[in-house]
């Protein structure tokens, strides 16, 4: 009962840290906010505005900024689509690094518990946040074709390149609304349209998304049918899209047999713990066990790399 108790206040207390959290970083002048976003000092990239008014961890922001991490943690999270702070992120990371390794500590766990409960605590925030990078750009990547030939048409009846992109930013959904409404404000307080764009391309990482900013700046410099150019971009991606599609139908079996052959040994080893605990003792208490059992997990991750490389086709 004692480990239920303690598990469940953990659970509360990083909860409670993630709320506040939350709290504070809805608490700030949304003026202010967009100001951050787009403006930077002298020298400073306009990705990122450190330690700006309404910072509820200064502290944090400074020794992060001395560190040369702000902007790099600024970016990985615009790319999740999140709304925190870099200081906020941190804080987070060292809730839930600290939090399970006092509660390891409290439940009179060895020292490499106590350490392995923090380090995998510590990569809690961090795979939430690739998660929903990966998500984002994803749905990112399937909205471009369509933004294209949205944009494409626009430009036909008329409309400039920035009331294109308005369009989009008005008529579809996120993320690409989003992101393409970063780049009108962007443009609006001062950021020259090549510079917005670059900023663009280094968000969201995708390779469409550049090929598009590429044709556009050249355009800019020297004219051309931006419309024509953009439905050609739009039919290659939904080419490239549709060609992705029937490699990944292909490999599903590959991908499904590589699934398989990684999960059955986890599988059977907690079904024969579970079944009969004394079986396995010998290779969880023994040092040749442990070696064995070290053994057994290298080669299941060198074969799950192999097999992912075999089924991964670029092209």
């Amino acid at each position: 009962m004692q480990p239920i108790l303690i598990a469940a206040g953990v659970f509360a207390v990083v909860a409670l840290i993630v709320i506040l959290i939350g709290f504070l970083a809805t608490g700030k002048s949304k003026v202010r906010e967009q100001l951050d976003r787009y403006t930077a000092a002298p020298g400073q990239s306009p990705l990122v505005q450190t330690h700006a008014p309404g910072d509820q961890l200064p502290t944090v922001s400074r020794l992060l900024t001395s560190r040369g991490l702000t902007e790099s943690l600024m970016l990985e999270i615009s790319r999740a689509g999140l709304k925190w702070r870099p200081s906020e992120y941190a804080v987070m990371v060292a809730a839930w690094t600290v939090v399970p390794m006092f509660a390891a500590f409290m439940l009179r766990m060895q020292p490499l518990m106590v350490i392995l409960a923090g380090l995998i605590g510590f990569f809690v925030p961090t795979c939430y946040l690739k998660i929903k990078q990966q998500v984002r750009m994803k749905a990112f990547n399937d909205q471009i074709a369509d933004a294209l030939s949205l944009m494409a048409s626009s430009l036909r009846s008329g409309y400039s390149f920035m009331r294109a992109m308005q369009v989009v930013s008005s008529e579809m959904p996120p993320p690409i609304a989003e992101e393409f409404g970063r780049v009108i404000d962007e443009c609006n307080v001062g950021v020259p349209t090549e510079d917005a764009l670059g900023h663009l391309v280094q968000r969201v990482q995708s390779y469409d998304m550049e090929l598009v900013v590429t044709a556009v700046n050249i355009q800019i410099q020297i004219g051309g049918n931006l419309a024509e150019i953009l439905d050609t971009i739009a039919e290659t991606i939904r080419e490239r899209v549709r060609i992705n599609g029937e490699v990944a139908a292909l490999t599903a079996d590959g991908r499904l047999s590589g699934i398989i052959l990684i999960a059955l040994p986890i599988f059977l080893g907690l079904t024969i713990y579970v079944i009969s605990p004394g079986y396995l003792k010998p290779l969880l208490t023994e040092h040749t066990g442990k070696l064995l059992m070290l053994g057994a997990g290298a080669s299941m991750v060198f074969g799950a790399l192999v097999i992912r490389k075999m089924l991964k086709i670029d092209f």
